[in-house]
């Protein structure tokens, strides 16, 4: 009886635990992306100055599940298009570092590389589609909170607070290399400057979109030295490519 007892005590604290945080974090970029998305292929109802706290400035509105909806009038300039693929050029490099890693044994750092690769994937598609613009128009209800005036920055705002969080949980790696510190110091401060010039009037667009790019072609320069620095010193990165030849 006893045995019986211990067995099925056993076999439930090896259940896989799901924390509930991160799931929330992973699921609010995807309906935000899954949401804008929706609003580019859904018809169009209206455009123009429809949003009474924009004033003169521009819409789209759709029809999408049976109501009217907002979302921005999608141009991609060069700018954008650059920091774009600067974007995905650094998901693709996080997702290769990942692979790495992963072959190596490594599965915690390997998540960790997703993670980050994920949130530049994201942030590509975001400065591609105008996600948290479009995610901004539609939350007008916002505005009641104090210090919120245009909903859009304050999602900016939470992607400072994130990219903060996710540096922090990357400093042992991202410190490894000095070169790499001064690349993502410098991404970060550019970074911030964008951001604080969007919330600044919108005849600055083309600054905001400049800092933008710097920032997106500086990190993507900062893992490329950190990759670098792994080939250099036989680190991760060579380490997990000779294990995964060693396993074939």
């Amino acid at each position: 009886m006893n045995e019986r007892r211990t067995k099925h005590v056993s076999t439930r604290s090896h259940r896989p635990h799901w924390p509930v945080a991160p799931l929330l974090v992973a699921v609010a970029p995807l309906a935000m992306v899954l949401f804008t998305l929706a609003t580019l292929v859904s018809p169009v109802a209206d455009s123009g100055a429809l949003v009474p706290w924009l004033g003169p400035y521009e819409v789209v509105q759709v029809r999408f599940a049976g109501f009217h909806v907002y979302r921005e009038d999608v141009v991609i300039g060069t700018k954008d298009a650059l920091t774009g693929a600067a974007l995905l050029g650094t998901a693709g490099t996080s997702a290769l570092l990942a692979h790495v890693l992963r072959a190596r044994g490594d599965r915690q750092t390997s998540r960790t590389w997703l993670v980050l690769g994920a949130a530049a994937a994201f942030l590509a598609l975001d400065e591609l589609l105008s996600v948290h613009e479009t995610v901004g128009l539609n939350l007008g209800w916002a505005r009641s909170i104090p210090a919120v005036d245009h909903p859009d920055d304050a999602i900016v705002s939470l992607y400072l607070v994130g990219a903060a969080v996710l540096g922090w949980r990357l400093r042992r790696a991202l410190l490894a290399s000095r070169a790499t510190v001064t690349a993502l110091v410098a991404a970060g401060g550019l970074g911030v400057a964008a951001v604080l010039v969007d919330l600044g009037p919108s005849e600055m667009t083309a600054l905001e979109e400049s800092l933008e790019l710097g920032s997106a072609a500086t990190l993507l320069a900062g893992l490329a030295a950190l990759a670098a620095h792994d080939l250099r010193a036989d680190g991760p990165v060579v380490a997990g490519v000779r294990h995964a030849v060693r396993g074939r």
